[in-house]
């Protein structure tokens, strides 16, 4: 593979780097002569009704009026499932250098992979080299790369073995799930709920929705600040809550401490939420908890 050396010069006065529109001409003609490896382009994953794949980016070049771009890479299959036809679509994301204010621009690349097998092993990886005409002009630099699935054909086999398997997982589970879904849950009716230190902390909190605007956001960022609570995604499950608090909420307290709890994430009984705010403990509206 041809490689391109670019020195840049800088003035040791105030280190920003001097550059040229003729030098980038320069450059540009040369990257879509010899290309531009890919490499330091993060790998995309692509999820499929069975699992995930992988693609990892090796090579790409513009090309010209006469010569399609070509983009060279690895799909890597990380689930047990293999596939025939698989049609994936790329998408490659950067800079056009021959606009001088740096447009932001994209090329989709369809990819069909004819096989690819099961990762029975953990380790698996499919080369597929392909190449696919689009506009030469464009003088892409690919910085970012995105995937998706499109349609393929899972390996039947593999689809039943699969399938076994997780059954076996979700009845190891079951109990646990069960147990999960006994503890109570916090609601707020939206997005995010406050677990403030203490009781005045949370009246403090229960003010700041009547509020507006930029006074709003400046009294959430103080309660942060000083300590008063932290912002949590939910909703999420709460450790069972205690005799003292069950008898709080009996009694109509208007604020009750909880403890998010420390389940696993994703499952089925289990809000994905836990995973950051699992183990913090504060004071919340009552109304906020329910399932107790």
């Amino acid at each position: 593979m041809t490689s391109l050396a670019v020195r840049v010069i800088r003035d040791d006065s105030n280190m920003r780097p001097y550059t040229s529109k003729a030098v980038t001409a320069v450059l540009i003609g040369l990257l879509c002569v010899v290309g531009l490896a890919a490499q330091t382009i993060a790998d995309a994953t692509v999820q499929t009704p069975h699992g995930r794949l992988f693609v990892h980016a090796t090579h790409f070049s513009n090309g010209d009026a006469d010569h399609p771009c070509e983009f060279n890479g690895v799909i890597g299959n990380l689930s047990t499932v293999g596939w025939r036809h698989l049609d994936l679509l790329v998408k490659l994301s950067g800079m056009s250098m021959s606009d001088w204010g740096g447009k932001t621009i994209s090329v989709d690349i369809p990819v069909r992979i004819d096989v690819i097998a099961g990762n029975v092993i953990q380790i698996a990886v499919e080369s597929v080299e392909f190449s696919v005409k689009c506009d030469g002009s464009s003088h892409l630099v690919p910085s970012q790369m995105t995937a998706r699935f499109v349609n393929g054909i899972p390996d039947k086999n593999d689809v039943d073995h699969q399938t076994i398997e997780l059954r076996k997982v979700e009845d190891a589970l079951a109990p646990y799930n069960a147990e999960v879904a006994k503890l109570p849950i916090l609601k707020t009716g939206s997005s995010v709920g406050i677990l403030a230190s203490d009781q005045k902390c949370a009246q403090e909190f229960q003010q700041v929705p009547l509020m507006e605007g930029v006074e709003k956001r400046k009294r959430i960022a103080e309660l942060v600040q000083y300590e008063c609570g932290s912002i949590i995604d939910v909703p999420v499950r709460l450790v069972a809550l205690s005799t003292e608090e069950i008898e709080r909420l009996m009694d109509g307290a208007a604020y009750i401490k909880v403890t998010v709890a420390d389940c696993a994430s994703g499952l089925k009984n289990c809000p994905v939420a836990n995973e950051k705010a699992k183990g913090k403990t504060g004071w919340v509206p009552a109304k906020w908890v329910t399932n107790y």
